[in-house]
């Protein structure tokens, strides 16, 4: 009998481990969706990303160029519990560039952005939303071209 205790007990200890670490991996539960976004150029025109029974619509108030502050505007009627933005460019490590988005009274949400110089000169980004919505995490991604420094 006393031989069935340790090989049980670590079984015991085994099963524990993997159902808390399978907890923890799943943190809030929260569901990743991606957003669907035609292509287009936020620092253009105004660009629409559909999730669930909702939409949203972004702009850049201003001309992008990298080192110039330029505000991000994104409009929606859903009830979102946050909004994010994330600038990557492409292949090439530019540092953390993420930006929370404040509502204001007439529900629109912004935040002022300020995109690092290139030293290659390149300027091809690409912006990911992030948003919750009815316990659900939604990302969506967008490419678009800062003017850069020599560019002016």
């Amino acid at each position: 009998m006393k031989n069935l205790i340790w090989p049980g007990l670590i079984f015991l200890v085994f099963v524990a481990s993997w159902v808390v670490g399978g907890w923890l991996q799943n943190g809030n539960d929260a569901h990743y969706q991606m957003m669907s976004i035609p292509p287009c150029d936020p620092a253009t025109i105004q660009c629409t990303a559909s999730f669930s029974d909702a939409t949203l619509a972004i702009k850049f108030t201003a001309p992008v160029m990298v080192m110039k502050p330029f505000t991000v505007s994104v409009e929606t009627d859903a009830a979102l519990s946050s909004l994010h933005l994330m600038f990557q460019m492409k292949n090439m490590d530019m540092g953390m560039q993420r930006y929370a988005l404040e509502q204001n009274k007439r529900g629109q949400w912004l935040t002022d952005v300020v995109l690092p110089v290139c030293s290659l000169g390149r300027s091809d980004w690409t912006l990911t939303l992030e948003t919750e919505y009815k316990n659900s995490v939604w990302r969506g991604d967008l490419d678009f071209s800062a003017a850069s420094l020599s560019n002016y």
